[in-house]
């Protein structure tokens, strides 16, 4: 891992010849330590972390801190993004269902007093048919004692009627 962060300082300074110089190193030296082919000892390192303003830690392969921040920012971003995603799902989520049980409770509303209403229909109509079957019975009373009155004059006015061939006085005490 340190060849990597020698790199990486090589190339931050390769055109300042006084982090060489400060070293104590020459170019051509300095690319050996990260070409894997050699390995500076701890005084060398030590003089490189100090010209580079860098850990002796970071340069050894510990994670540099900065990096961790920014990876660390990107990833806080990414979370909030898809936590406000979400949020902005859920929350229209949310609105639907609200609006929905609002309909079913209006429907549920309408359909109790329909029923209430078809209640009351079949009541008038119950009421109704009662009142026709009473009014039918007067009907067929009131016929009836027509009848017999008709019938009770049909035969008073028989007896009523003088027979043909009658004398005047006849007919007059038949009355």
């Amino acid at each position: 891992m340190y060849h990597k962060r020698l790199e990486k300082i090589f190339q931050d300074n390769k055109k300042n010849d006084a982090f060489f110089d400060e070293i104590g190193i020459s170019k051509e030296n300095f690319r050996k330590l990260f070409s894997e082919k050699s390995s500076p000892n701890l005084k060398t390192i030590i003089k490189i972390s100090k010209a580079a303003n860098v850990s002796v830690g970071w340069i050894m392969g510990e994670p540099d801190t900065s990096e961790l921040s920014a990876q660390v920012e990107e990833l806080s971003a990414r979370i909030e993004e898809e936590r406000a995603g979400r949020k902005i799902e859920i929350e229209a989520a949310t609105k639907i269902l609200e609006a929905q049980l609002k309909a079913q409770t209006e429907i549920a509303e309408a359909n109790r007093k329909l029923a209430e209403m078809n209640e009351k229909t079949v009541n008038i109509l119950q009421k109704s048919v009662a009142d026709k079957d009473e009014t039918i019975e007067t009907l067929r009373e009131t016929i009836r004692a027509q009848a017999e009155t008709i019938a009770s004059l049909s035969s008073a006015s028989s007896v009523a009627t003088p027979k043909k061939g009658a004398s005047k006085t006849e007919r007059v005490q038949s009355v």
